[in-house]
């Protein structure tokens, strides 16, 4: 079963909807386009994570966990629930007291 990511993230983030197509360009200038797969419709979100040492810490660890290819369960702002995966992460530690971590993550079929 998938963990639950119960963080929430630091800024308001703007998620992004691609659709993975297969395109066939034709030399008159026709092309055609047809979803590829049943779950062919992805979201993919920035998010950031401010606070203490010991949650960016317990952040990473729950990443890490993962290696970026077993995905967890995460509500997007205003979302549904879905399976996500966080492929990498950037780690800055503004002053003594506060460190962030950022990350995109990208919603899988699970």
């Amino acid at each position: 079963m998938m963990e639950i990511f119960t963080w929430a993230p630091a800024n308001g983030p703007t998620g992004t909807v691609s659709f993975k197509l297969n395109e066939a360009q034709f030399g008159d200038g026709y092309s055609q386009r047809v979803p590829d797969g049943l779950n062919h419709r992805r979201n993919s979100w920035p998010v950031t994570f401010r606070g203490d040492l010991a949650k960016i810490n317990a952040i990473a660890a729950f990443l890490d966990a993962r290696g970026g290819a077993e995905a967890f369960l995460w509500t997007p702002p205003g979302g549904t629930q879905g399976a996500y995966v966080a492929k990498e992460y950037q780690r800055t530690a503004t002053d003594a007291l506060t460190h962030s971590i950022a990350a995109t993550f990208e919603q899988v079929a699970a």
